[in-house]
């Protein structure tokens, strides 16, 4: 069987033709143009540094399966010399033979490319370990059900019962990778992100699957690899797929499925009633494109008629179970816009903008009302203008804290603040609800969603009535959802030539920042703001963390009531960041998460100064902590998609 990536083409000419000529790997003098996804891979400058932390000394025998250019092979040669090897060389036979003639360890086989006769050939060894090199430039449509299905059948042949596979994969195929295998009984699995840059190894057995994080690199930067002169001036730093590449992915996997719940039981409700439901914006766009959520997505969208949408604020306090929650205007303190949201109050969301409001933060999904506007211009000016008034109204209520707000400087936003006391919050939103119901039901009335604020004046989305005259059953992820029939109508409207995959850059941002197990009403209890106590009489403060953030910190909080009398470096960035650290000259001892002994945790206020507040959360759990708290020099980060995004920032705040 063939997992690797054969090169062919001009590229791979130009390759194996420098090859054979000088034996090079980095190919300096050669790139003439940029063919980053075949050197990266093909020439193996990253993949040897992707295993070479795994501790195969436990193994005896090890088949390497899709190799190419063996550095694996050579991972397992030099780190393991104990183990015996076999390495499928297939069309690469004659680069391996050259290349581990003399070593004694490793044998080199060449595998048909039909799997069935490699089971065959293999049928009487049966190996401890199994590594299938799966390549991470398949595409979505490339990788189907077969590829995965074929790798799963040679494991299931070569690996005894107690063995284990490991797979080299991006992000997006982890899901399909473990489905697969799990119906050839591979229960146990353990995923790994070694070189912090979206290329994941999963540890698969049918046994157990023992954790190995204390084995991983501590920081490794990609640059480090890929950083030769004359790549990074012609090309800069190098990323895998840069567009597919969600270092949150496992968390934001989870969040949709609590998405998608909370949309089957509005659909509920609303099929119950007779309600008008349809998808919106994205949800609208994923639906008739490829009946799921846009890759890389984390919200979900509906809009109903506003006679539909009142009767569903009417009736939801009474048939919503816990922990579903539709959070209004009316009900709670804030999302001012007019539009509302279904919660699951047992998990959170935070945003940056509700730091200090008491509001519910669970994971929601947004519902839009869908209302009439004006045929007189004048009449629908004066409608958009006492929209953004009250908005902005709701908004000093519940931001005053705030020295400027949106786009409203300081004399505009005090005086919305002092409007804004002469009114009670439900007073002000059953107004903006009022002016946001006006307008002509004549069909030439302007029709859409008037609740997004605009800043200066309010633009609402309109579109053609026509329509919504009726509507079609789609499929949405599992959901069936009544798309209106002119969705190409309001999908050019919104977004243009939507069939066109959307670009996007480096910085991804989420709608929130998550955790689908832990109610809002206690994790918030961690973030620095409403529910955060200073430390208690006799209580230190002592800094934890990966040594990106402590700088910062100090640089903010010297010499004042919050400095930490430790640091407490994590284990795997203790040598990347103490050198630094004491060559800043601060007088506060530093130590490595392994030298960290106290009797009494109580006596400790422990502060996460992390790029990676998830990964520190997971350590200083550990440690046995249940009460500690984020320091974020920049409440936005929690919003970014990938921790590489934060770090970038991180190296900028102590120049």
């Amino acid at each position: 069987m063939q997992c690797g990536f054969n090169i062919n083409g001009d590229v791979g000419k130009i390759i194996i033709a420098y090859l054979e000529k000088s034996n090079k790997e980095y190919l300096d003098d050669v790139i003439q143009f940029d063919p980053r996804k075949e050197i990266f891979w093909s020439l193996s400058c990253l993949s040897g540094k992707l295993l070479e932390w795994y501790p195969f000394d436990e193994l005896s025998e090890v088949m390497v399966a899709g190799d190419v250019y063996g550095a694996l092979t050579g991972v397992l040669s030099e780190k393991a010399g104990s183990v015996t090897v076999y390495a499928d060389a297939d069309e690469q036979e004659v680069v391996l033979k050259k290349r581990y003639v003399k070593r004694d360890n490793i044998f080199i086989f060449h595998s048909p490319s039909d799997s069935e006769h490699l089971e065959q050939k293999c049928r009487e060894k049966k190996y401890d370990f199994s590594i299938i090199n799966h390549h991470p430039l398949l595409t979505e449509d490339e990788l189907d059900h077969y590829i995965v299905a074929k790798m799963a059948q040679l494991g299931t042949n070569i690996v005894k019962e107690e063995g284990k596979i490991l797979i080299v994969c991006l992000r997006r195929e982890i899901a399909l990778i473990l489905k697969i295998y799990k119906e050839y009984g591979y229960a146990y699995y353990n995923v790994y992100d070694p070189l912090k840059m979206g290329l994941y190894v999963i540890e698969i057995s049918k046994k157990y699957a023992s954790n190995k994080v204390s084995y991983l690199y501590s920081n490794i930067e990609l640059s480090q690899y890929m950083g030769t002169n004359l790549w990074m001036q012609r090309f800069g730093k190098f990323r895998l797929d840069q567009n597919c590449i969600d270092e949150d992915g496992e968390v934001l996997a989870r969040v949709i499925d609590i998405e998608l719940e909370l949309l089957r039981v509005l659909k509920e409700l609303c099929s119950k009633h007779g309600l008008k439901m349809y998808p919106m914006y994205g949800t609208l766009l994923g639906t008739v494109r490829g009946t799921a959520m846009i890759p890389g997505d984390d919200d979900i969208d509906v809009a109903l008629p506003r006679e539909d949408y009142d009767r569903l604020l009417s009736i939801a306090p009474t048939e919503l179970p816990p922990p579903f929650f539709l959070q209004t205007p009316f009900n709670d303190n804030c999302f001012y816009g007019g539009y509302s949201k279904l919660r699951n109050c047992s998990t959170t969301s935070i945003i940056p903008q509700n730091w200090w409001v008491d509001s519910c933060e669970g994971i929601g999904i947004d519902i839009f009302p869908i209302d009439n506007g004006f045929i007189n211009p004048i009449k629908e000016n004066r409608k958009r203008r006492k929209i953004q008034h009250l908005q902005r109204m709701l908004y000093a209520k519940a931001y005053g804290y705030y020295p400027r707000f949106k786009d409203m400087k300081l004399l505009k936003w005090k005086a919305y603040k002092y409007w804004g006391k002469l009114f009670t919050r439900k007073q002000l939103a059953e107004k903006l609800n009022m002016v946001l119901a006006s307008g002509d039901s004549d069909p030439q009335a302007p029709f859409g969603i008037y609740t997004h604020y605009s800043g200066k004046g309010v633009f609402p989305r309109l579109f053609d009535r026509k329509a919504f005259v009726s509507d079609y059953e789609f499929l949405y992820e599992d959901v069936w959802l009544n798309v209106p029939c002119g969705w190409d109508m309001i999908l050019k409207s919104l977004y243009g030539n939507y069939l066109e995959p959307w670009e996007k850059g480096d910085r991804k941002l989420r709608h929130g920042f998550y955790n689908p197990d832990v109610s809002y009403k206690d994790y918030i209890k961690h973030f620095h703001g409403l529910h955060r106590p200073g430390p208690s009489i006799g209580q230190e403060i002592v800094l934890f963390g990966d040594g990106t953030l402590f700088q910062a910190y100090l640089k903010r909080y010297a010499k004042k009531c919050s400095n930490p009398v430790k640091i407490v470096v994590f284990d795997g960035y203790y040598d990347l960041y103490f050198r630094e650290l004491v060559s800043s000259k601060i007088d506060i001892p530093v130590i490595s998460m392994r030298e960290f002994h106290v009797n009494d945790l109580d006596s400790i206020y422990p502060i996460i100064c992390a790029a990676d507040v998830r990964e520190a959360e997971v350590i200083i759990k550990k440690a046995g902590f249940s009460e500690y708290y984020f320091y974020w020099e920049n409440r936005d980060w929690m919003l970014f998609a990938n921790v590489s995004e934060i770090r970038k920032e991180v190296k900028s705040l102590c120049v």
